[in-house]
C-alpha cells in the first residue's frame, strides 16, 4: 500500500495498522524503508542545536530505567565476561559484592576472588574463593595446574 507523500492517516486509520501490525515480525528491508522513511521527522533540523537546559531534560529524561537499552543494572563485560552490577549508584563486579557479603566486609583493593569453577558469570558464594593478593592467586593457580603453563 503506497502513501503518497506528505499524507497522514486519521487517528483511527493508524489505531487500526498498528493493531494489524501486532505481533508480527518486521523484514530487515522493511525496517530500512521505515528508518528512511522517518528520517529526520523527530523534530530534528540540519544544524539545529538544542539548549543546554533541552538538551539537560533530555538527558534525565533517558537515564536509567527510562532508557529504551536498559537491562536492569547488570550486564556482561565483553572483556573477561565477569558480571557487573549497579550497587548503591555505582558499577561494581559482582562477584566482589558477593564476597564482600560473605564474609561480612568491604574487600580490600588488592584482594583477589577466585571462581572455582572457571565460570566467571557463576557468582555463587560457594563457588568463589579469596586470596589476600594476586601473589597468591597466582601461586593457587601454580598448584593446581603442576607449574608453568606451556600456551
Amino acid at each position: 500500500m503506497s502513501v503518497p507523500l506528505g499524507f497522514k492517516h486519521t487517528p483511527e486509520t493508524r489505531r487500526k495498522i498498528s493493531e494489524a501490525m501486532k505481533g508480527k515480525v518486521r523484514s530487515f528491508e522493511h525496517q530500512r524503508n521505515l528508518s528512511k522513511a522517518l528520517r529526520g521527522r523527530a523534530g530534528s533540523k540540519p544544524g539545529y542545536k538544542h539548549k543546554p537546559e533541552t538538551r539537560r531534560k533530555i538527558s534525565e529524561s533517558l537515564k536509567g530505567e527510562k532508557n529504551p537499552r536498559w537491562q536492569g543494572g547488570r550486564y556482561v563485560t565483553a572483556k573477561g565476561g565477569y558480571v557487573v552490577v549497579l550497587h548503591k549508584g555505582k558499577y561494581v563486579m559482582e562477584h566482589r559484592l558477593v564476597m564482600a557479603e560473605k564474609i561480612g566486609r568491604p574487600l580490600q583493593p588488592e584482594e583477589r576472588v577466585h571462581h572455582l569453577d572457571g565460570n566467571r558469570q557463576n557468582n555463587d558464594p560457594g563457588n568463589l574463593q579469596l586470596f589476600t593478593n594476586q601473589s597468591a592467586h597466582v601461586k593457587y593457580h601454580w598448584q593446581q595446574e603442576g607449574g608453568l603453563r606451556n600456551d
